[in-house]
């Protein structure tokens, strides 16, 4: 029930209007708690046979229960992933930013996060994932309902009980294990998955890490990445959850854009920043 003060019906109404509005704003914040906008971020590189099926999955995973946006950064492919990009804009929710020149994950990915961050509530959920096909959509919604419960970082992880790995060659699979106990061992961070780009964020952790780390966020310059925002994101959780999934390596199409020599050098490298990311 509403109590106007006022005494003429001019200053009534303008009461009325005042309550209005105050109900509404208050409507839009109960809203956005309740039912928060999704941005998935996904960086590309010559991905034109993939995106197709990729984006219509997440939008098939997403569409019935939540408002989202497809947030496709082109790494300046040399095929035709930007013409399928602008295609798939006019039938789903896509926003798309292009790099002249491939600029490499780091880039792309960070590029991505901003934007999200700009356009995002802190009640609000930001996904990362590859566009590749790797990353099946039908663990979204079990990642977003961790977060909208409590969790403001899940990983997706291959190395946890019921995670697997399809169609992923030995020699990756011995470096992702080395690399993600190397990591643990450093880094003090019980993640099994710390290489994992599949991830769901609340958008209030990223925009704490923004104003904590400025445009010093991400400094890496490869695949690294990931690790980078675990060290410098992990400090602030509320606490990483992780759930099983299985990469599909064996559905993807086109070749691996990760260059085996020079990742091996970048995670030495990460190696000995890590310590540094902690401070």
């Amino acid at each position: 029930m509403f109590n106007l003060t006022g005494r003429s019906k001019k200053t009534q109404s303008k009461q009325v209007l005042q309550l209005v509005k105050q109900q509404a704003c208050e409507i839009c914040a109960y809203d956005s708690y309740l039912f928060p906008h999704v941005f998935v971020v996904l960086p590309c590189y010559n991905e034109e046979e993939n995106l197709s099926p990729v984006i219509s999955d997440i939008s098939s995973s997403l569409a019935s229960h939540f408002s989202f946006d497809v947030i496709a950064v082109d790494d300046g492919s040399s095929d035709r992933t930007k013409l399928v990009l602008e295609s798939l804009s006019s039938k789903y929710p896509v926003k798309i930013i292009s790099h002249m020149q491939n600029m490499g994950l780091s880039y792309t990915l960070g590029d991505g996060l901003m934007y999200a961050l700009s356009l995002a509530r802190p009640t609000d959920i930001i996904v990362t994932m590859d566009a590749d096909n790797t990353h099946e959509t039908r663990y979204l919604e079990q990642m977003i309902a961790s977060v909208s419960k409590g969790s403001d970082f899940v990983i997706a992880s291959r190395y946890i009980m019921g995670g697997l790995q399809l169609g992923v060659s030995n020699n990756r699979i011995v470096l992702s294990k080395a690399v993600n106990h190397l990591i643990k061992t450093l880094s003090g961070i019980t993640v099994r998955d710390a290489t994992s780009g599949f991830r769901c964020y609340k958008a209030s952790l990223l925009k704490e890490a923004q104003e904590k780390f400025g445009f010093h966020l991400i400094n890496s310059r490869g695949f690294e990445i990931q690790v980078e925002l675990l060290v410098k994101l992990g400090a602030l959780s509320n606490g990483i959850k992780e759930i099983p999934f299985v990469l599909r390596y064996d559905k993807k199409k086109g070749k691996s854009k990760m260059p085996m020599l020079k990742t091996i050098r970048d995670y030495i490298i990460l190696c000995l920043k890590i310590i540094t990311w902690r401070m």
